[in-house]
């Protein structure tokens, strides 16, 4: 009698064992998959677009025309005033701060975006701004079916340290500043006009250019 005892309570004890080995790998799993500390990844649970408030606009800005516009019809014009968030949910504005800004529109699928975002990280050296300059940086034109996504988690890997707004799904900041390629520049004096525009890749030296042409 005891014999069959000791036998059931043998049989119940592996039983919870190998019940307690499947909560911990299905735990062990799940936390994997969730993206916890065994996964290594980090999550970037924000929002892909913003809302924005915009006032003013410019001409377009022929995009053909690389590099800074030598002959453009916005300079000296007020600079649209935008307003929205970062991808902490915190204000972001351009336009208007009273201080000189260089603003750059980037696109995360951009292959030039990608190229220039590490040239502006190094300039900016650990801070904000070049040359006395504050940059911000405009996430615009996000789309989440094209390579690079989400922009949040682009900007971070590069170790951007500039500001940033999020454009909303109709790109209203980029259009109101007139312009369509990416990367997209636009250099504001501390007067909230217009210093200039540029398209494209732009190299340290142009960049340097664009922030003597916001203090000028």
């Amino acid at each position: 009698m005891s014999t069959k005892t000791e036998t059931g309570s043998n049989k119940s004890t592996f039983i919870w064992i190998g019940i307690g080995v499947v909560v911990v790998g299905g735990l062990f799993a799940w936390a994997i998959a969730s993206g916890g500390a065994t996964s290594g990844t980090a999550s970037f649970d924000v929002p892909a677009f913003g809302d924005v408030e915009v006032e003013g606009s410019l001409d377009p800005l022929d995009p053909s025309s690389a590099g800074i516009a030598e002959f453009d019809p916005a300079t000296g014009q007020p600079a649209p005033l935008a307003s929205g968030t970062d991808y902490n949910g915190e204000t972001s504005s351009i336009g208007g701060s009273g201080e000189p800004q260089i603003i750059a529109f980037l696109a995360h699928w951009c292959s030039h975006c990608q190229a220039e975002v590490p040239r502006l990280v190094t300039a900016m050296d650990g801070g904000s701004a070049i040359g006395g300059v504050e940059v911000v940086g405009v996430a615009t034109a996000t789309n989440a079916t094209r390579g690079n996504y989400p922009p949040a988690a682009w900007l971070d890997a590069e170790g951007w340290t500039g500001g940033v707004m999020m454009d909303d799904a109709e790109s209203s900041t980029l259009r109101a500043y007139g312009l369509g390629s990416f990367p997209a520049w636009a250099a504001v004096k501390a007067d909230g006009t217009i210093a200039a525009r540029a398209t494209g890749e732009l190299s340290e030296e142009q960049v340097l250019q664009l922030a003597a042409l916001a203090q000028g």
